[in-house]
């Protein structure tokens, strides 16, 4: 994970696995700077909004982040034959 912070308290969050990336920018001018500045490095593509990484849902609502490991409880019950267990 790298992170960068700009002099107007703004933050860059770069999360790298393998070949997977997400970056989360606070601020929409930064975040389209940002992107620009990749697209003419690297051969990359934009996926659209994240929702999944790393087996993680995500989930962006306004100015909040959630993330959500349930497809993964889930996959872990059944595969232990707990799904039905309280």
């Amino acid at each position: 994970m790298s992170i960068k912070h700009f002099l107007e308290d703004k933050l860059i969050l770069l999360l790298v696995y393998v070949n997977d990336m997400t970056v989360e920018v606070d601020g929409d001018h930064e975040k389209q700077i940002f992107k620009e500045n990749l697209v003419a490095q690297l051969a990359m593509k934009y996926l659209g909004k994240l929702k999944y990484f790393l087996a993680i849902e995500v989930a962006c609502l306004k100015k909040d982040i959630y993330i959500i490991q349930r497809k993964y409880v889930l996959d872990l019950l059944k595969e232990t034959s707990k799904i039905g267990c309280k």
